[in-house]
């Protein structure tokens, strides 16, 4: 039995993964960071840290302070695994609906199958 996957969730991998091919280069010769990616395919992810937004954090603390420089860092790691989260599930699907056991991330349970 294939799992139920929200229609939302497959576009949004879907919007993913053809962003990714178009800009592949640009990403592999680390002209665009993954952190940049995630703000261009709009994906939703944690913008705080410790209740902050870095705006906050900025104001507080300045822009070159090494909390900034943190919560930045924090943020931009979040970033980056939301990208690596939709990039992954793309795959999978895409592996996958060869086999016809569409939508099933081969990654989530590596023992089910579609049948």
């Amino acid at each position: 039995m294939s799992a139920s996957v929200p229609l939302y969730t497959l576009n949004k991998c879907l919007v993913v993964y053809d962003l990714h091919e178009q800009h592949r280069k640009a990403i592999q010769n680390n002209e665009m960071n993954k952190y940049e990616f995630c703000d261009l395919a709009e994906l939703n992810y944690d913008n705080k840290f410790e209740d902050k937004t870095v705006r906050k954090w900025i104001a507080e603390y300045g822009e070159d302070s090494p909390e900034v420089s943190r919560a930045k860092n924090i943020i931009n790691t979040r970033r980056g695994t939301t990208v690596n989260r939709y990039l992954n599930a793309a795959n999978d699907y895409l592996e996958n609906v060869g086999k016809g056991k569409f939508p099933l991330r081969s990654s989530k349970d590596k023992n089910k199958t579609a049948d």
